[in-house]
C-alpha cells in the first residue's frame, strides 16, 4: 500500500487500524501523502460513504513484520539510533550506522524471521556512547606513563652498566658447581608435548565445552580438598580450615551456579573457531613469549652482576627496585597480548561482514596497543606492578625472625593478594575498552565500573568459569609433560628430578600463552554481547540465538 514504507511508532502501535488523515500528515512530515483510493468500483459508492459505512475490506496500511510482532509480544523497545552519530571507521560507516539499512534488509525476508521468542540482554546508558570504535587516527593516551616506562628502561640499564663498572665484592655468588643440563632438548621435549596436548584439547573444547568446564571445576575441588588433608596431616590447621572453606564455597557455587555453564561453553567454542579463522593471534602470544624469555634472561643477568658488586644492604635496595621493573615489563607485554586479542574480537564482533572490517585485523589491533594505547597499557601495568611489589615486601616481612613482624607481613600479604588479584582481573576488562575505544586509561576504568555496576554478576561467574577451566587445563598440560620429561629423562640424564621441573616450567609456559589468548577472546566476546546484543543480532543471527539461548538459561 501507499503507507507501508512510512512506518512510525505510533503507527506500529494502531495495528490494523487506519490513523486519521491529519495524523498520518503529522508522523509523515517531509513526505508528499498519497491519498489512498476508498472507492468501491462494484457499488460505485463513495470513498467516504464506503469509509464510515461497513468495514473496509482491503488490507491494512501496516502489518507488523514477524520479528516486531514478537517484539511487541516480549515488550521489548527497537533498538533507537543515536541522534549524534560517531565518526566513520577507517573512513568508512560505522556498524550501528547501517542498523537501518540492515533492518530493511531482514524484513524483506520474512519467512525467516531474526529474532525468536527469547530473551535480549538489555543495555545500559554506558554503551550507548558517541566515541567511535576503532579509531582510526585516534591521539596517543597517556603519553607521560610511556615516558616513565622507557626513562625506568634506561635507569635499569644504568644500574646494569654501573655494575660492570665496581669489582667483586662479593665472592660466595662466584663460581660453585653446577652441571649443564641440555636446555634445547628440554625445550624441544615440552614443545612437542605442549602441541600435541593442546591439539586434543582445542578438540574436546570445539565439540564437549560444557563436560571440560564441568569436568576443570571438579577437579579444582579436589585438588583443594587434597591440599586440606595435607595441611592437616602436616599440622598447619588454620591452612587446612581455609581450605576446606574454600571448597564448601566452590562447590556451593558449582552447584548453585550450573545453568550458567552452557554460556561460558558457548562463548569459548565461538572464541575457539574464531581463533582458528585468525591464526596470527597465537603467533602474536608465542612472539610475547620469545620476548618475556629475553627480558627474564636479561633481568637475571643484571641482578647476578648486581649481586657480585654491591653490598647486602645496597643490593636489597636494588633488589626492590628490579623486583619492580620484573612486573612492569611483564605486565606490560602481557596487556599488549590482551588488547591486541581483544581488538581483533572486537573489530569481527562490530565490523565482519562488513566494507569497515581490515584485511589484517590482528595487525591492525596489534598496531594500536604498541602505539596509541601503550601509554594506557603502561599505566595500568605501572599500578599492578607497584601492588606486586608491595606484597613481595610483606612476603618478606614474614621470614622475619620477629613475631610482631611476621604478623603484619602475613596480614599485608593477604590483604595486597586480595586487591593485586581485583586490579588485575579489574585491568583485563579496562584493557578491552582500551582496545576497541582508543581510550585514556582512566576513562576505560569509569566505563568498566559502570559495567561492574550494570553486569557485574555476569562478568564475574563467566570469569570464574573460564578461568578455572583454563588455570586447571594449563596445571594439567604441565604436569603431563612433566611425567613424559621425567621417564625420558631416566635414561639421558643423571638428575630426573631437575628434567621433570625445567619440562614442566617450559610446557607450563608454553601452554599458558595459547589459554590466555582464548581466555582474552572469551572476555572480549562477552563484554561486547553485554554492550550491544542488536549488533550480534544483525550481523550474526546463528550465534546470537546461540548465546541468547543460552543466557536465557541464567534467569529461568
Amino acid at each position: 500500500m501507499g503507507l507501508e514504507g512510512d512506518r512510525s511508532p505510533q503507527l506500529q502501535q494502531g495495528g490494523n487500524q487506519t490513523p486519521p488523515l491529519q495524523q498520518q500528515q503529522q508522523y509523515n512530515q517531509g513526505l508528499p501523502y498519497v491519498q489512498p483510493n476508498y472507492t468501491n468500483n462494484n457499488n460505485n459508492a463513495g470513498s467516504q460513504q464506503g469509509y464510515q459505512g461497513n468495514p473496509y475490506q482491503q488490507p491494512a496500511y501496516y502489518q507488523p513484520a514477524p520479528h516486531e510482532q514478537q517484539q511487541q509480544q516480549y515488550n521489548q523497545q527497537p533498538y533507537v539510533v543515536p541522534q549524534q552519530q560517531p565518526n566513520p571507521v577507517y573512513g568508512l560507516q560505522q556498524p550501528w550506522d547501517q542498523q537501518n539499512q540492515q533492518q530493511q534488509q531482514y524484513q524483506q525476508n520474512d519467512n525467516q524471521p531474526l529474532l525468536q521468542p527469547i530473551f535480549i540482554p538489555p543495555q545500559t546508558y554506558v554503551y550507548n556512547e558517541t566515541c567511535e570504535k576503532f579509531p582510526d587516527g585516534p591521539k596517543y593516551q597517556d603519553i607521560l606513563y610511556t615516558v616513565l616506562f622507557v626513562i625506568h628502561l634506561l635507569a635499569l640499564v644504568l644500574v646494569y652498566f654501573v655494575s660492570l663498572s665496581r669489582p667483586v665484592i662479593n665472592e660466595s655468588f662466584v663460581g660453585g658447581d653446577s652441571q649443564n643440563y641440555p636446555l634445547l632438548a628440554f625445550v624441544g621435549i615440552s614443545a612437542l608435548i605442549s602441541v600435541i596436548y593442546l591439539f586434543g584439547w582445542l578438540h574436546i573444547a570445539r565439540r564437549h565445552a560444557v563436560g571440560l568446564i564441568k569436568a576443570t571445576f571438579i577437579i579444582n575441588i579436589i585438588i583443594t580438598i587434597i591440599l586440606c588433608i595435607v595441611a592437616f596431616v602436616t599440622g598447619n590447621w588454620f591452612m587446612g580450615a581455609l581450605l576446606i572453606f574454600v571448597a564448601l564455597i566452590c562447590f556451593i557455587f558449582f552447584i548453585s551456579l550450573i545453568k550458567r555453564i552452557d554460556f561460558t561453553a558457548a562463548l569459548l567454542t565461538s572464541s575457539i573457531e574464531l581463533l582458528d579463522r585468525f591464526p596470527a593471534c597465537y603467533r602474536v602470544g608465542f612472539a610475547s613469549l620469545v620476548v618475556n624469555f629475553i627480558w627474564l634472561i636479561l633481568w637475571g643477568l643484571a641482578v647476578t652482576r648486581m649481586s657480585y658488586t654491591f653490598t647486602d644492604t645496597s643490593f636489597n635496595i636494588l633488589f626492590v627496585f628490579m623486583v619492580f621493573s620484573f612486573y612492569w615489563v611483564t605486565n606490560v607485554i602481557k596487556n599488549v597480548v590482551h588488547c591486541t586479542i581483544s581488538g581483533l574480537f572486537a573489530s569481527w564482533y562490530f565490523l565482519d561482514g562488513s566494507v569497515g572490517m581490515p584485511p589484517s585485523p590482528t595487525a591492525k589491533s596489534f598496531k594500536r596497543a604498541i602505539t596509541t594505547s601503550f601509554g594506557s597499557i603502561c599505566f595500568g601495568s605501572l599500578l599492578l606492578a607497584i601492588v606486586s611489589t608491595l606484597r613481595y615486601i610483606a612476603q618478606s616481612l614474614q621470614s622475619s625472625k620477629n613475631g610482631i613482624v611476621q604478623l603484619v607481613g602475613c596480614l599485608l600479604n593477604c590483604i595486597l593478594s586480595l586487591f593485586e588479584s581485583v586490579l588485575q582481573l579489574f585491568n583485563v576488562y579496562a584493557y578491552t575498552q582500551v582496545a576497541i575505544y582508543g581510550k585514556s586509561y582512566c576513562d576505560a576504568a569509569r566505563s568498566t565500573m559502570d559495567l561492574v555496576k550494570n553486569r557485574g554478576a555476569d562478568l564475574i561467574v563467566n570469569d570464574n568459569f573460564i578461568s578455572t577451566a583454563l588455570s586447571i587445563s594449563i596445571l594439567l598440560g604441565a604436569v603431563l609433560a612433566g611425567i613424559v620429561g621425567f621417564i625420558i629423562s631416566l635414561a639421558v640424564s643423571s638428575a630426573p628430578a631437575i628434567s621433570w621441573l625445567m619440562i614442566f616450567c617450559i610446557s607450563f609456559s608454553f601452554i599458558m600463552i595459547v589459554m590466555e589468548v582464548i581466555y582474552s577472546g572469551v572476555v572480549t566476546t562477552v563484554v561486547c554481547f553485554l554492550m550491544e546484543p542488536n549488533i550480534l543480532a544483525q550481523s550474526k543471527p546463528d550465534i546470537y540465538r546461540l548465546y541468547t539461548t543460552t543466557y536465557n538459561k541464567l534467569i529461568l
